[in-house]
């Protein structure tokens, strides 16, 4: 049962710094929102965006461009059932393609099953969450396995290795957080960074190409801003300008902003807890599943860099359909098919806990039902469910650190 949250204080702190803009967020509009180069609407850029007559936004091929930041650009995929897998080519292009991490394809009708139904997202999920019914094709996961090194997909292993005829839509994953119908681009110039075009206060990051090829993107250094590319500009170090009256009249301004701020947030906060209470619980539930499946904990500073938020590394092979990957190796050695069934039916319920969207979320209620409909299918009726319990459970439960 959940605790009942407590009176608490806040304490907000302001911190007035002049900082650069390093991403659009939104939809991204022609007219209103300033892009940093390579990017721009005309063909002097070498990232060229289109503008949709009807919304006024940014677009690549028809997918409308969400977000662009210094290392990628996030685009719309609206799901459609039996969208032509051809679709996608719009989005592969000489300076960007999808990236092959943190990125899941969601396919329809493919010949290949075994290429594209090791994915725990089911059909039911993706329609609940996105009130779709109407597909009479399922909807199953591209396998993303490839032994290639880059750092973007390839378009044939896309459309023709894949044996697919729809895309349906995309999920792209941050962090610990799953994003329905929208698909993360990596971007880049062409040549290695032993050869670029950066500024002399930029740093430089190369990209895999599928090809084998190399490309480069340039970011200015922290405490600069400007244009990272020599061509036509370069990063500047910032500038903190505070004189006499003027910074007097500011900081009695922000002052009052502050009290004025700190009580609109308290009185926020009262109204709000309780629904803030309610997602923090689901996350609660998603990291402690996790840390059961494993058999570690949620970070492990121990484990290799890419893998120490246990919720990251958990999205990202789950996304995959590849839960054997963070399985307990207790639980690997001696499984079974009932309780190899468990372990998925928990990690989905985990990886739908953490979906970025409050909505996506399930409540409290279905979290509980699901939880108690999976202990059914492992142990059988109520009156039996410790009779079939192997030694491996128990002395999984003993050894779990319990809160």
């Amino acid at each position: 049962m959940a605790e009942t949250p407590q009176p608490y204080l806040i304490f907000v702190f302001f911190v007035f710094t002049l900082t650069v803009a390093t991403q659009t967020t939104g939809s991204v509009k022609c007219k209103t929102s300033l892009l940093r180069y390579p990017f721009g609407f005309s063909d002097g850029y070498p990232i060229r965006f289109n503008c949709s007559e009807i919304t006024g936004e940014a677009v690549i091929g028809e997918f409308a461009v969400q977000e662009v930041t210094n290392s990628n650009i996030y685009v719309e995929i609206p799901p459609v059932c039996k969208r032509n897998i051809r679709k996608i080519e719009q989005l592969f292009r000489e300076n960007l393609a999808p990236s092959k991490l943190q990125n899941i394809i969601l396919v329809q009708g493919c010949k290949k099953q075994n290429k594209s139904s090791n994915c725990l997202i089911r059909n039911k999920f993706v329609e609940n969450r996105l009130n779709l019914s109407k597909c009479k094709s399922p909807v199953s996961c591209l396998d993303g396995a490839t032994t290639t090194t880059a750092d973007v997909m390839s378009l044939g292993d896309v459309v023709n290795g894949s044996g697919c005829k729809y895309w349906f839509s995309s999920i792209s994953q941050s962090q610990v957080s799953v994003n329905l119908g929208r698909l993360k681009l990596d971007w880049w110039l062409k040549g290695s960074c032993s050869n670029t075009t950066c500024s002399e206060n930029a740093d430089c990051a190369k990209v895999k190409l599928d090809d084998g090829g190399l490309g480069h993107r340039c970011t200015c250094r922290e405490g600069f801003s400007g244009k990272a590319f020599t061509v036509p500009g370069g990063c500047h170090r910032l500038v903190y300008k505070r004189k006499g009256l003027h910074k007097l009249v500011v900081l009695g301004t922000a002052g009052i902003l502050v009290g004025v701020l700190v009580i609109v947030v308290l009185i926020a906060t009262y109204f709000f807890r309780n629904k803030q209470s309610a997602s923090s619980e689901r996350a609660s539930i998603a990291n402690r599943l996790l840390c059961e499946l494993a058999g570690n904990s949620i970070i492990d500073f121990t484990r290799p860099y890419s893998e120490v938020n246990l919720a990251s590394l958990a999205v990202d092979r789950i996304g995959r359909g590849r839960v054997v990957d963070i399985i307990d190796p207790c639980l690997n050695k001696e499984i079974n098919p009932k309780m190899f069934a468990s372990i998925h039916n928990l990690a989905e319920l985990a990886f739908r806990c953490l979906s970025f969207h409050r909505n996506m979320r399930p409540t409290m209620v279905e979290i509980t039902e699901d939880l108690h409909r999976i202990k059914l299918m492992h142990y059988g009726t109520e009156s039996g469910k410790f009779k079939n319990r192997s030694e491996i459970d128990m002395k999984r439960q003993q050894s779990f650190p319990r809160e």
